[in-house]
């Protein structure tokens, strides 16, 4: 994970709030927080780059907090300390270190200093749509192994059974 040469810095609660944008009054942040840890997860480990989470904490006491699931990071900002600005440190000091760096976020005035200190930005909707598009790569990948050694779980099943997960499996699709 060390020598990864591209790093994806996200603006976590910008990407939260336009992606679950209608479900944020049924469910917690916290919820929310953690299911997107977990895609992130699985997006850094099928595409290979590095990814950064920040989180806004401006009103909460405290320092910089950095937690660490399986190589992906998430951050916490500082009291005082808005997400816009330790993104902007952290794009400076990978710059520094000649990492390819993207920004995911759709504030516009983010996405100006990116550009401007030579980092490529995207918008929270650009990045959703690589998020599901590494799903399906690996949904298409997990079929085609299936197809080589054969489905061995559905030798087990009854033909209803199979026909009901694979209707479950075209659902969860779109």
């Amino acid at each position: 994970m060390k020598g990864r040469k591209e790093t994806v810095v996200i603006d976590g609660y910008n990407l939260i709030y336009y992606w679950y944008n209608k479900q944020l009054k049924e469910v917690s942040l916290e919820e929310l927080r953690k299911e997107l840890v977990e895609k992130l997860q699985e997006f850094q480990n099928y595409s290979g780059v590095k990814v950064i989470l920040v989180f806004d904490a401006y009103k909460v006491r405290g320092m910089v907090k950095e937690e660490n699931f399986d190589g992906l990071e998430v951050w916490f900002t500082k009291e005082g300390e808005t997400a816009d600005t330790l993104i902007e440190k952290m794009v400076y000091n990978l710059k520094q270190k000649r990492k390819r760096v993207t920004v995911v976020t759709s504030d516009y005035a983010q996405q100006q200093f990116v550009l401007g200190k030579g980092a490529i930005r995207k918008s929270s909707r650009e990045f959703i749509n690589d998020l599901l598009g590494v799903k399906a790569k690996i949904r298409n990948t997990i079929t085609k192994n299936a197809e080589k050694v054969g489905n061995t779980i559905g030798g087990h099943l009854s033909p209803e059974k199979v026909k009901l997960l694979e209707k479950k499996f075209k659902n969860e699709k779109t």
